[in-house]
């Protein structure tokens, strides 16, 4: 009777050492693939920093250039005219013309659409990342 429980726990104790060896395999295995995801995600992250840095140099020149950008616009259209005094000591002054609350009712309708099509897109980029 001895010797059929030792053999019964010698073949439960083979068992339980070829499972745990599967178990430590497949987490072998796991610790292996994690670790290569681990490389790669952190890959993703530089060339996400890098990227990052590229557009903030790109939005710092194009805020720069913007006031010249938007008085370049204004003078160079029909809005902002030349007056010239005649006679002596004459002056020379802007005048606006009167249609220029025109370009800003539009500017500012543009803006606030444009806004808020961004607004719109966002929210939906973002609900499509988190449902």
């Amino acid at each position: 009777m001895s010797k059929i429980l030792e053999y019964r726990n010698i073949e439960s104790l083979r068992i339980v050492n070829e499972t745990s060896e599967r178990h430590m395999s497949f987490l072998k295995d796991l610790t292996v693939q994690l670790r290569n995801d681990s490389n790669i995600s952190a890959q993703v992250a530089r060339r996400t920093h890098k990227d990052a840095k590229g557009v903030k140099a790109l939005s710092t020149v194009a805020t720069v250039f913007l006031p010249a950008s938007l008085i370049a616009t204004i003078f160079s259209s029909n809005l902002v005219q030349i007056k010239r005094d005649e006679g002596p000591g004459s002056k020379t002054q802007l005048e606006l013309v009167t249609q220029f609350w025109v370009y800003i009712v539009s500017t500012m309708g543009l803006t606030i659409v444009t806004l808020g099509c961004t607004w719109f897109l966002e929210r939906q980029w973002v609900k499509s990342l988190f449902p």
